[in-house]
């Protein structure tokens, strides 16, 4: 095979140049790192009705990671903190897990507060991790994250 010096140059930047590219992106993210940190304590509203939830606190942390990732800047940080089976751990917000009839959700007149009301059926369906994800990132903490991605 031939190739010519007017091709060889060319070729040379199209096969390095995505590689720097990633390697400087992935530099620049890692050096940004979060900045600000919202701890948000789960807990169950002091009437209902207690279950035992071993892996729910884990299973929505990795859920509003994911979605963070997707929704805003790497500058802030949601850090769940565990309250179901023993509540010691006070945060400025907090949401608390309500049995009911229906999948619903509130949030209290300060703002600090949020009500997941579930159902057996959201239970059943695991659907409880992306009721709490929704109630904290659209709602509780709505003007603390600021939005930058698709989901504007």
């Amino acid at each position: 095979m031939v190739y010519s010096k007017s091709l060889i140059l060319p070729m040379l930047i199209s096969i390095f140049l995505p590689w720097a590219w990633i390697g400087f992106q992935n530099t620049r993210s890692s050096d940004i790192g979060p900045t600000k940190s919202i701890p948000v304590s789960i807990n169950f509203e002091k009437d209902s009705e207690y279950f035992n939830f071993p892996d729910l606190v884990a299973a929505t942390q990795i859920q509003i990671d994911s979605e963070l990732r997707y929704i805003a800047n790497s500058s802030v940080n949601v850090q769940l903190v565990d309250n179901l089976n023993n509540p010691k751990n006070h945060t400025k917000y907090s949401v608390d897990l309500v049995l009911s009839r229906d999948n619903s959700l509130g949030i209290s007149s300060d703002g600090l507060k949020g009500y997941v009301l579930y159902s057996y059926e959201a239970i059943h369906s695991n659907d409880l991790p992306y009721l709490i994800v929704q109630t904290i990132l659209y709602h509780l903490l709505k003007f603390e994250i600021p939005i930058e991605g698709k989901a504007k």
